[in-house]
């Protein structure tokens, strides 16, 4: 193989590995990964199940788990509201407004603690 074909099979390997990282990322398969970690993670320290966790249920300690949820996912990763929320069958305002109302709560310091915890434990392998 002459250098010219070396040069224009690596871009096509480089462009078909491109495309292949965009639909992944596009269709979720990387984000879930973190996601239902977080969500494991999140249901586990809260002691709250994930139906309702994903639910609209709007019980204050249920509320509070969803929060976090938004809250590690919201400043852990690349998502945006409205794909954060998405992931909740929620719009972006009440991810907006779960982030607001966490930011009071973590003045709490064993709130914060809990939080920093399940965020610890969302990043590990």
């Amino acid at each position: 193989m002459n250098t010219a074909n070396l040069i224009t099979e690596r871009k096509t390997i480089i462009t078909r590995l491109s495309v292949i990282d965009k639909k992944l990322h596009k269709n979720g398969y990387v984000a879930d990964i973190s996601l239902n970690k977080v969500i494991d993670n999140v249901c586990l320290y809260c002691q709250v199940d994930r139906d309702d966790l994903m639910d609209k249920n709007r019980e204050d300690h249920i509320f509070k788990a969803r929060a976090i949820c938004f809250y590690i996912l919201r400043y852990n990763s690349d998502h945006a509201l409205k794909r954060i929320g998405h992931f909740f069958d929620k719009d972006h305002a009440t991810v907006l407004h779960g982030l607001k109302r966490i930011e009071e709560w973590l003045l709490n310091d064993k709130f914060k603690q809990l939080v920093e915890d399940i965020t610890l434990k969302s990043k590990e392998y």
